[in-house]
């Protein structure tokens, strides 16, 4: 090939591979302790809301092993199941019937969790992606 034809041939390939790089995926890890941390400590366990020796429902987030308890219904154990799922915030497997879920988008509930300012999508859509890997503690 000629320089001539390889010099738009590297261009257009670069524009190419450069075109990708648009689409904003989430590298973000879909695991609990990452989403205890990252989502749920930094939003919903402030202002002691849902911390503390009092915590606001009685839901703890500011620890994995109390959000897990509290959220899922089991101990942070990977891979057990929690003891009823109908009594749980999350339903393992099934985000469209978690009530976390609609807590977070203000959906079917008389109120949006957290209220002062709601979580983004990306964070969301992680949640829901985590409930739909089977809400494992990992």
């Amino acid at each position: 090939m000629s320089c001539r034809l390889l010099l738009p041939a590297l261009v257009a390939g670069a524009l190419l591979a450069g075109a990708g790089c648009a689409d904003s995926t989430d590298d973000r890890p879909v695991s609990f302790t990452y989403i205890q941390g990252a989502v749920f400590q930094q939003s919903c366990a402030t202002a002691a809301c849902h911390s503390g020796h009092f915590p606001i429902g009685g839901l703890g987030l500011d620890s994995v092993d109390a959000a897990y308890a509290g959220l899922v219904g089991a101990p942070c154990v990977d891979g057990e199941p929690p003891t009823d799922p109908l009594l749980n915030f999350v339903r393992p497997g099934d985000p469209q019937r978690s009530r976390l879920v609609h807590l977070l988008e203000g959906t079917d509930v008389p109120w949006r969790m957290p209220p002062d300012a709601p979580l983004p999508e990306p964070d969301i859509e992680l949640v829901r992606n985590w409930i739909l890997d089977g809400a494992e503690c990992n």
